[in-house]
C-alpha cells in the first residue's frame, strides 16, 4: 500500500505539474544489446513514468560498458548503464567525466560456467584447467584477484581465446573446459545443455570471496551539474519502472516483449530472476534499491586498478552518488 501511494503521488505530481508544450527529450544508452536487465525501463516508458515526468526519452542498445562509458564521458547521451569498473577505468585512464547514480548489479555476476563432469566443483580444481573467454575480458582481469584469493597458481591455468558467441557451445562441448562469464547468461544455455545430457554448474566469484559491484546507471559530470532537477526525475522515473518489475516480473517482461519482440518471455522471465538475486541484496533491502555502499566502492576501485596496473588512484567520492535515487523498497512476494 505504501509502495502503491509513493508511485500515485509520484505520477499524479507529474501530472498537475505545469510542463512546457513539449517533453524534454533525454536519451538512454544500455550496456549490450536489450534483454531482461532493462526491463525496468520499458516498464518506465510503458507504465507512463517518463512521460508523467515530463520527459520524451529514446531508449537505445549499447555495445559494452566501455563503448556506453565513453559515449556518455563524450555527451552523446544522457544517462547510461555501464560496468562500474569500467567506469573506474573511463575515469582514470581516460579522463572521461562520469560518475555511477545508482547500482543495478549490486552483487557481482562474474561466474566461472563448466560441465560437472569435468570434475570442477571449488576455484582450486581450475588448475591445469582451460577456460574460454573473450581475449580482452573484465573476467579475465579480476581473476588474478580471484585466484589469490582462494590460492590457485594462475600458471596451471590455460586461458582459450573465445569470442562471447562461443562461449556457451565451447563448454557444452567439452572443447574447453569452463568459460569466464556472466551469471546471466547460464537461464539461456542451460535448459538447452541439460536437454542433451550435460549439467553445466557455475562457480560465482561472489560466492568465493570476490564481490564486486556490477553494472551501474551512469551520467556526464555536466549532466549532474547542470540539469540536476531533470535528471532526479528521470532517475527516478527509471528506478520506479524497476522497482515495479522487481514486484510484478511477468508484467513487466510483457513491457520488455512489448518492445523487444524477438525475445523469448519464459527466458527473460528466469534472466530477470536471475538479475533480481542480484540487485535485490540485503544491503539494497535496508537502504534502498540501487543504493550504494562506500566500502564496497572502494574495494572494487581497488582490485580494478590492481587488475589493470593502473597506478592513478581516484576519490572514491568522484565515482558515484546516491544524490539522485529515490528511496524504493521493492517486495518479491509475488515470486
Amino acid at each position: 500500500m505504501i509502495a502503491a501511494f509513493a508511485l500515485f503521488a509520484f505520477i499524479g505530481g507529474a501530472i498537475t505539474t505545469p510542463r512546457t508544450a513539449s517533453a524534454e527529450k533525454f536519451r538512454v544508452i544500455f550496456n549490450w544489446i536489450p534483454y531482461a536487465l532493462h526491463t525496468g525501463f520499458y516498464v518506465a516508458k510503458e507504465k507512463g513514468y517518463f512521460k508523467a515526468a515530463g520527459f520524451d526519452v529514446t531508449l537505445d542498445r549499447g555495445y559494452g560498458s566501455s563503448d556506453t562509458a565513453k559515449k556518455i564521458g563524450a555527451g552523446v547521451a544522457d544517462l547510461g548503464l555501464s560496468d562500474f569498473p569500467a567506469v573506474i577505468r573511463g575515469r582514470a585512464t581516460a579522463g572521461l567525466q562520469i560518475k555511477a547514480l545508482g547500482m543495478l548489479l549490486d552483487r557481482s555476476v562474474n561466474v566461472i560456467f563448466t560441465r560437472s563432469d569435468k570434475g570442477i566443483r571449488k576455484p582450486k580444481d581450475l588448475e591445469g584447467r582451460t577456460i574460454g573467454a573473450p581475449k580482452v575480458s573484465a573476467l579475465r582481469s579480476t581473476f588474478p584477484a580471484w585466484a589469490k584469493i582462494n590460492g590457485i597458481d594462475t600458471s596451471k591455468v590455460k586461458w582459450v581465446n573465445m569470442p562471447p558467441s562461443a562461449l556457451t557451445s565451447g563448454v557444452v562441448s567439452g572443447k574447453v573446459d569452463s568459460i569466464a562469464t556472466f551469471a546471466t547468461v547460464g537461464p539461456k544455455f542451460i535448459p538447452k545443455a541439460a536437454k542433451t545430457g550435460v549439467n553445466i554448474i557455475g562457480l560465482m566469484f561472489s560466492d568465493y570471496g570476490l564481490d564486486l559491484y556490477s553494472v551501474a546507471m551512469i551520467a556526464h559530470l555536466e549532466t549532474i551539474a547542470n540539469k540536476p532537477k531533470s535528471l532526479r526525475k528521470l532517475v527516478e522515473a527509471s528506478w520506479r519502472g524497476i522497482s515495479y518489475a522487481v514486484e510484478n516480473p511477468v508484467d513487466g517482461i510483457a513491457d520488455l516483449i512489448k518492445n523487444r519482440g524477438a525475445l523469448n518471455a519464459n527466458t527473460e522471465r528466469k534472466v530477470w530472476r536471475t538479475i533480481v538475486n542480484h540487485m535485490l541484496t540485503p544491503y539494497q533491502r535496508m537502504h534502498g534499491l540501487g543504493q550504494i555502499e562506500e566500502a564496497k566502492a572502494k574495494l572494487t576501485r581497488d582490485i580494478t586498478l590492481d587488475a589493470f596496473n593502473i597506478k592513478k588512484n581516484i576519490p572514491i567520492g568522484e565515482l558515484y552518488t546516491n544524490s539522485f535515487l529515490p528511496k524504493l523498497f521493492p517486495s518479491r512476494t509475488t515470486w
